[in-house]
């Protein structure tokens, strides 16, 4: 939330069209917006896993791990030069930034 605000009223916009016209983004996937406000080019918008969805916690660190490749993908394809990445389905997602660091290492 705190990006969505940074970058402006341009920005969510611009993610309530692209939810209105191709749906939502499902979980492990992403989309790219421009950066309203923000001093870069783009956001890559990656939806994390929620563990209460899950029986398994490791699938949940699977949809985990995978969520940051594929933003990892995109930013490859968007010809990104560097990238800032915060700690995907920590917070409301129910895991601790160490847990989120410790998976992917």
């Amino acid at each position: 939330w705190a990006i969505a605000k940074a970058a402006g009223k341009s920005l969510t916009l611009e993610c309530d069209t692209y939810i209105r016209e191709r749906g939502p983004v499902d979980v492990t996937a992403n989309m790219v917006s421009s950066a309203g406000k923000l001093p870069c080019d783009k956001v890559i918008h990656a939806v994390g896993p929620m563990m209460r969805y899950y029986k398994d916690p490791m699938d949940c660190f699977s949809d985990v791990h995978r969520t940051f490749r594929n933003v990892i993908k995109t930013a490859t394809k968007e010809y990104v030069s560097s990238i800032a990445i915060p700690a995907i389905s920590s917070g409301n997602r129910l895991y601790e930034c160490q847990t989120i660091w410790n998976l992917l290492n």
